[in-house]
């Protein structure tokens, strides 16, 4: 019986500490940016029978789409900029076009243009799976620097717009997850043990493959959580670099 309840707190364990480490590397508050670049004409092919262009020429004109939304677990709020200052998307080009702003209040979040090349979001709730966009006109070659001011928020580039972003939570989402599958497997050894106390005794066999399955699931779990682990942390800490980065150029440009 004692062997039992030795399991099922493993089994607890288990699935608790992968849900800690989750919760550790995704922070509460967190704000994600998309930018796409495409031409904004078809760019012309070289004359002669040299091989076809395939990128635009220095200060072609490029469609550029900026997107930003709130990726964490909770909202970002007005507080959470520091000194009522705002984020800033500086370009290493001209912006050659910018749409006007939405009619909406700028307290409510909209992008602003600012400078020649240069625009601006003021503070404002990010949340509630509202996307905030701009569509913006640049010259190549487009480079650009994110600064903010946000306090105890990460803010990270995302390689997919929001849409696609939000198709790839859930299941799909699960099923690229490898901390996912290294909890999966060691809540199946701890299912496997604790049934191997009841058939051992009834059925050898069966005992002697649920002891196999309970190693085998065990070991490649635990090995599975660990590299995920390393990963995870990996990242978490390359993007708090990035973000104290960006807050000392935010500062020393103000």
């Amino acid at each position: 019986m004692d062997d039992v309840v030795l399991a099922v707190i493993g089994l607890l364990a288990t699935i608790a500490v992968p849900v800690a480490i989750h919760r550790a590397t995704h922070p509460k508050r967190r704000v994600s940016y998309f930018l796409g670049v495409r031409p904004l004409h078809p760019v012309p092919q070289q004359p002669g029978p040299a091989t076809p262009r395939t990128s635009a020429p220095p200060g072609w004109p490029m469609q550029v789409t900026l997107q930003m939304w709130s990726s964490g677990r909770a909202d970002v709020s007005s507080k959470n900029f520091d000194g009522d200052r705002p984020i800033v998307f500086q370009f290493g080009s001209p912006i050659l076009e910018a749409h006007d702003a939405d009619d909406e209040p700028t307290y409510l979040g909209v992008f602003e243009r600012e400078g020649e090349n240069r625009v601006f979001f003021r503070p404002a709730p990010i949340g509630g799976r509202r996307v905030f966009s701009t569509e913006l006109v640049v010259a190549e070659p487009v480079s650009f620097r994110v600064r903010h001011p946000l306090i105890d928020v990460e803010m990270v580039e995302s390689r997919v717009p929001f849409q696609g972003a939000r198709t790839t939570g859930g299941i799909r989402h699960l099923a690229t997850n490898g901390m996912f599958w290294g909890v999966l497997q060691l809540v199946l050894s701890f299912v496997a043990m604790i049934l191997w106390f009841p058939i051992m005794d009834v059925n050898t066999s069966w005992g002697s493959a649920l002891s196999i399955m309970y190693a085998v699931l065990f070991i490649s779990g635990l090995v599975t959580i660990v590299i995920s682990a390393i990963v995870r942390l990996a990242r978490w800490l390359g993007a708090r670099a990035k973000q104290r980065r960006q807050g000392t150029m935010s500062a020393s440009s103000t």
